[in-house]
């Protein structure tokens, strides 16, 4: 509601990697003409490295728009899996059978496409948040780079984009046959003080802004010192300040604005991110196996040690006021009633319904004429905490397993219900079976909180045999008549090519 206010076409800070924002700063135009050039002339071995959100994942984004199209690309989107499982999805992902062999036999039928490829183009794969493969994952990727070599130059280009942690453990002796193959390393750090103001007007360019001074340069000051340069916190700053700041009917974000919104968020901001803990292994064929509810227990047990993990590394949650006089809430707010869950049918047919509508980003919908400050008082509630959140996204996946369309649909906001098939969170229309992961990120979006969960989808290949695919699924979760509610749920897959 606060773009009419301000004159903005969309949302110019939202924390979702979007190419379309990114800054092309001298540095970042840096590493991206690296990284590209590295790609193009078959360096074979490159690094993207980052503290968290210095918007790695957005610079990987525009990589894969930006590659010339004789470059096929695989994006692994959740690195936490073994190399076998990883050789799979890069597999279906270029459109090679995967069934009949072990990891020799699937080697082997990458070898003989690489060698087709090199005739008309190059394979690259990105791995995001790289610092979270696996020691035996990283201790094959030679094997991948030795596979195929095209005038002894590696036929397959890796790029592993992670956090300096990355850095670090490539750094042990164990690794040192890897280590000794990058070719290109490019980094991104914390922006000055004058890249701060830069990129907070060219995001408000991009967004349509009438007023690119809409930030006072004492407010640019703050943020600046506050975010210590990270793009992603500037970004929950900036956000939640446009909210406060139309709540409060200010035109100008000043700096005791700023300072308002920098003391909900400073005692949650944790800038070392949290970790992600590798998911359990589950068999393939656990969605048939009689002991399929144990291990729907100990999955729910491992988002709850999540979430607790959340907690005590403090997670990078805003719990932000929508308008400096509004009071805190001194008591929690009241829970909707906890889904049952009846005995699971885990072979039990989907509804046939479309999912939840589109958040405010995707759906491009016309802003409505702001209402007067004194009217969002009326409207508007505080967000739900990071527990609340999380705890409804927990509720949403024992309904989804124990497949109840009913309990799933009492999750949502009346205007987010979803009239279609609740029960397919498929991105790729092909009926999996969607699991969640053991990690989970929340993040502010203005009144509300972001859940995003790795997840993975169960589903068969064209010959029958059971494989999974990885993608995401995000939340946002927003108080309605006193509880948490879920107002929007986009899902997409992974690893994700580009033919």
């Amino acid at each position: 509601m606060y773009r009419a206010f301000f004159g903005l076409g969309e949302a110019p800070f939202r924390i979702t990697p979007d190419p379309r924002f990114l800054h092309q700063d001298a540095a970042v135009e840096a590493a991206l003409r690296a990284l590209t050039a590295g790609i193009v002339e078959r360096a074979g071995l490159l690094l993207l490295v980052g503290e968290v959100g210095t918007g790695k994942t957005t610079l990987v984004r525009q990589l894969l728009d930006t590659l010339p199209e004789r470059v096929r690309t695989v994006l692994v989107m959740h690195p936490t899996v073994a190399f076998d499982e990883i050789l799979d999805h890069v597999l279906l992902e270029l459109g090679l059978p995967v069934s009949g062999g072990g990891r020799d036999v699937l080697l082997g039928r990458l070898a003989e496409f690489l060698r087709e490829q090199a005739r008309d183009g190059d394979v690259a794969i990105f791995f995001d948040e790289a610092q979270a493969l696996h020691e035996s994952t990283l201790a094959a990727l030679p094997d991948l780079l030795d596979l195929v070599t095209v005038g002894g130059r590696p036929a397959i280009q890796l790029v592993l984009a992670g956090q300096p942690e990355l850095a670090r453990r490539l750094d042990t002796p164990a690794l040192a046959p890897l280590r000794k193959r990058i070719a290109v390393t490019a980094r991104l750090e914390p922006l000055s003080r004058e890249r701060v103001e830069a990129y907070v007007r060219a995001r408000l360019e991009r967004a349509g802004a009438s007023d690119l001074d809409l930030f006072a340069p004492d407010a640019l000051d703050r943020l600046a010192r506050y975010s210590q340069g990270i793009p992603r916190v500037i970004n929950v700053l900036c956000e939640n300040a446009l909210v406060a700041a139309f709540a409060d009917g200010t035109r100008r974000i000043t700096a005791p604005l700023i300072e308002t919104v920098w003391t909900d968020y400073e005692p949650l901001h944790h800038p070392g991110g949290m970790p992600m803990p590798a998911p359990p292994a589950i068999p393939v064929g656990a969605a048939e196996s009689p002991t399929l509810e144990r291990s729907r227990r100990a999955r729910r047990l491992a988002l709850a040690g999540a979430v607790a993990v959340a907690v005590l590394v403090l997670l990078p949650v805003l719990a932000t006021r929508p308008w400096r006089s509004a009071p805190r809430p001194s008591d929690a707010p009241p829970q909707p009633a906890p889904v049952a869950e009846p005995p699971a049918v885990p072979n039990a047919p989907a509804e046939s319904l479309p999912s939840a509508p589109p958040s405010e980003a995707a759906a491009g919908s016309t802003e409505p004429a702001a209402a007067p400050p004194e009217e969002v008082a009326a409207e508007r509630a505080a967000p739900p905490s990071a527990v609340d959140a999380v705890a409804l996204v927990d509720r949403f996946w024992r309904a989804y397993q124990a497949r109840d369309p009913k309990g799933l649909r009492a999750l949502f906001a009346p205007e987010a219900a979803p009239s279609g098939k609740v029960l397919d969170m498929d991105p790729t229309g092909r009926g999996a079976l969607v699991s969640p992961t053991t990690s989970l990120e929340a993040k502010p979006v203005g009144d509300r909180v972001a859940v995003r969960v790795p997840i993975v989808l169960s589903t068969h290949d064209d010959r029958g045999r059971a494989v999974r695919r990885h993608g995401v699924a995000t939340w946002e979760i927003a108080m309605r008549d006193g509880a948490p509610r879920i107002v929007a749920l986009a899902t997409e897959s992974g690893p994700v090519t580009r033919r």
